[in-house]
């Protein structure tokens, strides 16, 4: 792809680079254990590539399966999401990602989603260093479209989230860091997340870049949703 970030193209490419667009596979299962003492399990499909002739504009598709210990008992279909993502500006220095992404009131029960349509919108700026570590502040907008589903409420959140990829040792090795804070317009509250991500790539015969990875979360501050979980899953990267 003629954009692709110069300062990292010596790296093997295993989805952590934002200026990245390549066609993309996961698999994966995460445990959020809740601030009221529920849980909340999501089992998701990920899929991704790059539409256009350039390389720059990318199409994300996920659909989560979604189990609670509350409501709707078993697992039940999600909110449906499709996400645009588009490169603006790539240099060996650094990157300009934007993103608008539609999320679907498609849930087959209540517990299982927003009850109502969500509109998220991005933008990241990302640093490439010499030492080959990223750093990618990004700025998140998620509004609801149209009237939510009776009971639910409407759905404004502003996210700052800073991304963070260090440069390991281990070419096979990768790891994120990715602090967030979150400001509720509709309760007026402040909130923080702390998710860290290491994966480690395998050969498993199959077409692009494989890795398992496994991601610790942990909620911050008092108006958080959740105290912690743990996601660990699959994914290929380049096929």
């Amino acid at each position: 792809m003629p954009f692709v970030a110069l300062a990292q193209d010596n790296k093997i490419d295993n989805g952590t680079d934002p200026t990245k667009l390549s066609s993309s596979f996961t698999l994966s299962y995460e445990n959020l254990r809740l601030v009221d003492g529920g849980d909340l399990q999501t089992l998701t499909l990920k899929y991704g590539t790059t539409i256009g002739t350039d390389g720059r504009t990318g199409l994300n598709l996920k659909l989560p399966f979604v189990s609670t210990s509350f409501g709707e008992t078993g697992f039940g279909v999600g909110d449906f999401s499709v996400k645009i993502s588009r490169v603006l500006t790539i240099t060996p220095s650094y990157g300009i990602i934007v993103g608008a992404e539609a999320v679907f009131d498609t849930a087959d029960a209540p517990n299982r989603g927003a009850g109502v349509d969500v509109l998220e919108l991005s933008g990241a700026y990302a640093f490439f260093f010499k030492s080959g570590t990223i750093l990618a502040p990004a700025l998140l907008h998620s509004m609801s479209i149209g009237n939510p589903d009776p009971g639910r409420q409407d759905v404004s959140q502003t996210t700052f989230d800073l991304y963070y990829v260090p440069k390991l040792r281990n070419p096979k090795a990768y790891m994120t860091v990715d602090p967030a804070i979150i400001y509720d317009w509709e309760t007026d509250k402040f909130s923080g997340a702390l998710a860290v991500t290491y994966g480690q790539a395998v050969d498993l015969g199959l077409a692009g870049n494989e890795s398992f990875f496994i991601k610790p979360s942990i909620g911050i501050g008092r108006n958080r949703g959740a105290d912690f979980g743990i996601e660990v899953g699959f994914k290929v990267v380049g096929f």
